[in-house]
């Protein structure tokens, strides 16, 4: 049996967007849309990757 791990994207006031674009998904008020795509470079990209590499399974909600 794996180990379930959590990976979040949240800011620090609190705000759990999924990673996008920084027009998307601004329900409930929320005015800055999704903000972590614009930031992914080579290097963060390639940890990313690697994480994925890993997994045995995912769960999204």
């Amino acid at each position: 049996m794996g180990k379930p791990v959590v990976h979040m994207f949240i800011t620090l006031n609190g705000v759990v967007p999924a990673p996008g674009a920084p027009d998307e998904d601004r329900e409930g008020g929320f005015g800055y849309g999704r903000w972590q795509a614009p930031y992914v470079d080579a290097k963060s990209g390639q940890r990313i990757a690697a994480n994925y590499a890993r997994l045995d399974a995912m769960l999204r909600l």
